[in-house]
Protein backbone atom coordinates (compact mmCIF):
# COMPACT_ATOMS: atom_id res chain seq x y z
CA UNK A 1 0.00 0.00 0.00
CA UNK A 2 2.77 2.47 0.95
CA UNK A 3 4.67 1.48 -2.21
CA UNK A 4 1.55 2.28 -4.30
CA UNK A 5 1.16 5.70 -2.64
CA UNK A 6 4.84 6.53 -3.16
CA UNK A 7 4.64 5.42 -6.80
CA UNK A 8 1.50 7.52 -7.33
CA UNK A 9 3.20 10.54 -5.75
CA UNK A 10 6.25 10.11 -7.99
CA UNK A 11 4.06 9.79 -11.08
CA UNK A 12 2.02 12.83 -10.09
CA UNK A 13 5.17 14.89 -9.50
CA UNK A 14 6.71 13.85 -12.81
CA UNK A 15 3.50 14.56 -14.75
CA UNK A 16 3.30 17.98 -13.04
CA UNK A 17 6.87 18.69 -14.12
CA UNK A 18 6.02 17.80 -17.74
CA UNK A 19 2.84 19.87 -17.59
CA UNK A 20 4.86 22.87 -16.42
CA UNK A 21 7.37 22.31 -19.20
CA UNK A 22 4.53 22.40 -21.75
CA UNK A 23 3.34 25.74 -20.34
CA UNK A 24 6.82 27.27 -20.33
CA UNK A 25 7.31 30.55 -22.09
CA UNK A 26 10.08 30.47 -24.69
CA UNK A 27 12.33 33.49 -24.28
CA UNK A 28 15.14 34.61 -26.56
CA UNK A 29 18.68 34.59 -25.15
CA UNK A 30 18.87 38.35 -25.83
CA UNK A 31 15.97 39.00 -23.45
CA UNK A 32 17.47 36.85 -20.68
CA UNK A 33 20.77 38.69 -21.15
CA UNK A 34 18.92 42.01 -20.77
CA UNK A 35 17.10 40.73 -17.65
CA UNK A 36 20.32 39.57 -15.98
CA UNK A 37 22.23 42.73 -16.90
CA UNK A 38 20.53 46.05 -17.54
CA UNK A 39 17.14 45.23 -15.98
CA UNK A 40 18.56 44.06 -12.65
CA UNK A 41 20.62 47.25 -12.39
CA UNK A 42 17.55 49.50 -12.64
CA UNK A 43 15.92 51.04 -9.57
CA UNK A 44 12.70 49.47 -8.24
CA UNK A 45 9.84 49.46 -8.56
CA UNK A 46 10.43 47.83 -11.93
CA UNK A 47 8.73 45.27 -14.14
CA UNK A 48 9.41 43.50 -17.40
CA UNK A 49 6.94 42.01 -19.90
CA UNK A 50 7.71 39.58 -22.74
CA UNK A 51 5.66 38.82 -25.85
CA UNK A 52 4.20 35.40 -26.60
CA UNK A 53 6.85 34.77 -29.26
CA UNK A 54 9.58 35.46 -26.68
CA UNK A 55 11.34 37.98 -28.90
CA UNK A 56 9.81 41.33 -27.88
CA UNK A 57 9.83 42.94 -24.46
CA UNK A 58 9.09 46.09 -22.58
CA UNK A 59 10.08 47.27 -19.14
CA UNK A 60 9.52 50.05 -16.65
CA UNK A 61 11.52 51.27 -13.69
CA UNK A 62 11.84 54.06 -11.20
CA UNK A 63 14.07 56.82 -12.61
CA UNK A 64 14.54 58.40 -9.18
CA UNK A 65 15.36 57.01 -5.79
CA UNK A 66 12.01 56.24 -4.11
CA UNK A 67 9.23 56.91 -6.53
CA UNK A 68 5.64 55.95 -7.04
CA UNK A 69 4.61 54.83 -10.54
CA UNK A 70 1.10 55.45 -11.88
CA UNK A 71 -0.04 53.35 -13.66
CA UNK A 72 1.88 50.53 -12.02
CA UNK A 73 5.22 49.16 -13.19
CA UNK A 74 3.62 45.98 -14.56
CA UNK A 75 1.06 47.88 -16.62
CA UNK A 76 3.74 50.21 -18.02
CA UNK A 77 5.93 47.21 -18.92
CA UNK A 78 2.98 45.61 -20.75
CA UNK A 79 2.35 48.84 -22.68
CA UNK A 80 6.05 49.07 -23.59
CA UNK A 81 6.04 45.44 -24.78
CA UNK A 82 3.12 46.09 -27.13
CA UNK A 83 4.72 49.31 -28.34
CA UNK A 84 7.89 47.33 -29.16
CA UNK A 85 5.84 45.14 -31.52
CA UNK A 86 4.99 42.34 -29.11
CA UNK A 87 1.69 40.49 -29.05
CA UNK A 88 0.31 38.34 -26.28
CA UNK A 89 2.61 40.13 -23.82
CA UNK A 90 2.78 38.78 -20.27
CA UNK A 91 4.48 40.10 -17.16
CA UNK A 92 7.81 38.27 -16.99
CA UNK A 93 9.22 39.81 -13.81
CA UNK A 94 8.34 42.29 -11.10
CA UNK A 95 11.47 43.60 -9.42
CA UNK A 96 13.67 40.45 -9.14
CA UNK A 97 10.74 38.01 -8.97
CA UNK A 98 10.27 36.09 -12.23
CA UNK A 99 6.51 35.48 -12.58
CA UNK A 100 6.45 32.82 -15.33
CA UNK A 101 7.94 29.43 -16.00
CA UNK A 102 10.29 29.90 -18.95
CA UNK A 103 13.07 28.36 -20.94
CA UNK A 104 15.63 30.02 -23.15
CA UNK A 105 15.22 29.41 -26.87
CA UNK A 106 17.72 27.22 -28.60
CA UNK A 107 18.35 26.74 -32.30
CA UNK A 108 15.81 23.89 -32.38
CA UNK A 109 13.08 26.37 -31.34
CA UNK A 110 13.65 28.60 -34.34
CA UNK A 111 11.74 27.75 -37.53
CA UNK A 112 13.59 27.42 -40.81
CA UNK A 113 13.66 31.06 -41.96
CA UNK A 114 13.36 30.54 -45.71
CA UNK A 115 10.40 28.18 -45.41
CA UNK A 116 8.54 30.23 -42.80
CA UNK A 117 9.18 33.56 -44.57
CA UNK A 118 7.73 32.19 -47.82
CA UNK A 119 4.82 30.73 -45.85
CA UNK A 120 4.18 34.17 -44.32
CA UNK A 121 4.20 35.80 -47.76
CA UNK A 122 1.84 33.10 -49.07
CA UNK A 123 -0.47 33.69 -46.10
CA UNK A 124 -0.51 37.45 -46.77
CA UNK A 125 -1.56 36.81 -50.36
CA UNK A 126 -4.80 35.32 -48.99
CA UNK A 127 -5.60 38.37 -46.85
CA UNK A 128 -8.04 41.14 -47.61
CA UNK A 129 -7.10 44.81 -47.45
CA UNK A 130 -9.03 45.02 -44.16
CA UNK A 131 -6.95 42.16 -42.73
CA UNK A 132 -3.71 43.98 -43.61
CA UNK A 133 -4.88 47.27 -42.11
CA UNK A 134 -6.06 45.50 -38.96
CA UNK A 135 -2.65 43.86 -38.57
CA UNK A 136 -0.33 46.66 -39.72
CA UNK A 137 -2.45 49.77 -39.19
CA UNK A 138 -2.59 52.60 -41.71
CA UNK A 139 0.06 52.64 -44.45
CA UNK A 140 2.94 55.06 -44.04
CA UNK A 141 2.75 56.20 -47.67
CA UNK A 142 2.11 54.96 -51.20
CA UNK A 143 3.34 55.29 -54.77
CA UNK A 144 1.94 54.27 -58.14
CA UNK A 145 3.43 51.20 -59.78
CA UNK A 146 1.98 50.19 -63.15
CA UNK A 147 -1.12 52.25 -62.37
CA UNK A 148 -1.78 50.57 -59.00
CA UNK A 149 -0.99 52.10 -55.62
CA UNK A 150 1.71 50.28 -53.70
CA UNK A 151 1.43 50.90 -49.95
CA UNK A 152 4.28 50.85 -47.46
CA UNK A 153 3.30 49.27 -44.13
CA UNK A 154 5.45 49.12 -41.02
CA UNK A 155 4.93 47.34 -37.74
CA UNK A 156 7.80 46.96 -35.31
CA UNK A 157 10.89 46.03 -37.34
CA UNK A 158 8.81 44.78 -40.27
CA UNK A 159 8.45 46.97 -43.36
CA UNK A 160 6.64 45.60 -46.38
CA UNK A 161 5.09 46.92 -49.59
CA UNK A 162 1.65 45.62 -50.49
CA UNK A 163 -0.55 46.16 -53.52
CA UNK A 164 -4.30 45.46 -53.48
CA UNK A 165 -6.71 44.53 -56.24
CA UNK A 166 -10.46 44.23 -55.67
CA UNK A 167 -9.99 44.53 -51.89
CA UNK A 168 -7.53 41.62 -51.70
CA UNK A 169 -3.74 41.45 -51.49
CA UNK A 170 -2.32 41.34 -55.01
CA UNK A 171 1.41 41.41 -54.24
CA UNK A 172 3.79 41.48 -51.29
CA UNK A 173 7.24 42.98 -51.71
CA UNK A 174 10.09 44.32 -49.67
CA UNK A 175 13.74 43.60 -49.17
CA UNK A 176 13.16 43.64 -45.44
CA UNK A 177 10.43 40.98 -45.49
CA UNK A 178 12.31 38.64 -43.20
CA UNK A 179 11.88 36.93 -39.85
CA UNK A 180 10.50 40.09 -38.24
CA UNK A 181 7.66 40.23 -40.83
CA UNK A 182 7.04 36.50 -40.47
CA UNK A 183 6.51 37.02 -36.73
CA UNK A 184 4.07 39.89 -37.36
CA UNK A 185 2.03 37.84 -39.84
CA UNK A 186 1.99 34.82 -37.53
CA UNK A 187 0.88 36.90 -34.55
CA UNK A 188 -1.94 38.48 -36.58
CA UNK A 189 -3.14 35.08 -37.85
CA UNK A 190 -3.70 33.80 -34.28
Amino acid sequence: MIRAIVTAAILAASSLRFALADDSMLVSPRIIEFYNGTYKSLKPPRAMAVSADGRHMGYSYCPEHRCYIVPGASELAMQACVKAGGYGCRVFAVDDDIKVTYRVMGSSDLPSPSVSIQAAKDALLKWTEADVRTCFGAPLDSELIAGLPRYRFKRGDCTTYIMFMDGKVHSVEGYSFGPECRRVVESCRK
